[in-house]
């Protein structure tokens, strides 16, 4: 029986439509694929954020001539907004295949089954050639002073027209801002030393300070939140017994982003007729509980009591 020729062109049509039935869901591989990557998942306030673009090709193929292929990274709001806490990106990187270089690594496959003589043996080993491209550059992380929960945001890529033969994979990648902002309380008085017998106005003030113990610029907001304060009350000397303090609030509100609060007081020193140099008052900052857990950024501040000395004239 002899057999019918298929017409060449019915069979290109044949395959057309396999190709084409693949495409539709998915099952054909890519000519390359393009990966989004940062150097760091996480970086601090006041550094870069480096990201990478990178173009692989499958199989080891070479880019086709006359490649143009646009890559878009964007950056995506999280809890990280731009601009308050990074720079917004939105980049167009093209890669040409003067872009492509060839680079080679050896791969160690899977094991398989017992062969012969029960030694195992390797399914897919040998050296893998590929041609890659990378693009890259970088986001500002802002430092904006503010003491905040750690924050995200997203870059992503996304090839434009005129590469749909090339997958991008994977298209997103988060990027984490940890906080690097401390901050706390330092106690300040206009009075260092007091005599016994003595009363005295003095004015007491606790001003916000970053975690190095600096002052923050001016019209920086450090501290997001109100918070609740009172004074403690140390030190040698014994309240009633050496000093006697008047005007104390039990309560001070130190509204959001203030610089300082300030309390006034009459402190009056004892004489007690004790030979008991060096007592101090010292005043410690407390603040809420709910709202503070470091009482190592909490700075005191003591005022010395000069002990009375009697002189005694000889006749």
């Amino acid at each position: 029986m002899k057999r019918k020729k298929i017409p060449w062109s019915a069979c290109m049509a044949v395959a057309m439509a396999v190709v084409a039935l693949a495409a539709a869901d998915g099952s054909v591989d890519p000519k390359g694929r393009v990966a989004l990557s940062v150097g760091q998942a996480r970086v601090g306030e006041g550094a870069t954020a480096a990201w990478t673009v990178t173009a692989t090709t499958e199989r080891g193929a070479r880019p086709e001539s006359g490649l143009a292929m646009p890559v878009r990274v964007v950056s995506v709001d999280g809890s990280a907004a731009a601009p308050l806490d990074y720079e917004a990106l939105d980049r167009t990187v093209t890669f040409r295949r003067s872009d492509f270089g060839r680079e080679q690594r050896t791969v160690r496959g899977r094991r398989s089954g017992p062969a012969i003589g029960g030694r195992l043996r390797r399914v897919g080993s040998g050296v893998h050639r590929r041609w890659i491209a990378r693009k890259s550059g970088t986001v500002t992380i802002i430092d904006d002073l503010y003491v905040e929960d750690d924050e995200t945001f997203t870059l992503t890529a996304s090839i434009a027209s005129g590469a749909m033969d090339w997958v991008a994979d994977p298209e997103r990648v988060e990027v984490a801002i940890p906080d690097t902002d401390a901050w706390g309380l330092e106690m300040v008085a206009d009075l260092a030393e007091i005599a016994e017998g003595e009363a005295r106005e003095l004015a007491l003030t606790v001003r916000v300070v970053l975690g190095d113990g600096n002052v923050p610029p001016a019209r920086t907001c450090v501290m997001t939140i109100p918070v609740r304060l009172r004074l403690a009350t140390g030190g040698g000397a014994s309240p009633g017994a050496d000093y006697t303090l008047h005007g104390l609030p039990a309560e001070k509100r130190l509204p959001a982003c203030a610089p300082t609060v300030s309390w006034t007081v009459r402190l009056a020193a004892h004489v007690d007729g004790e030979d008991d140099p060096g007592e101090t008052v010292t005043f410690t900052p407390i603040v809420d509980s709910d709202v503070w857990t470091d009482p190592a950024l909490l700075a005191p501040v003591s005022v010395r009591i000069r002990e009375f000395r009697k002189v005694l004239r000889r006749n």
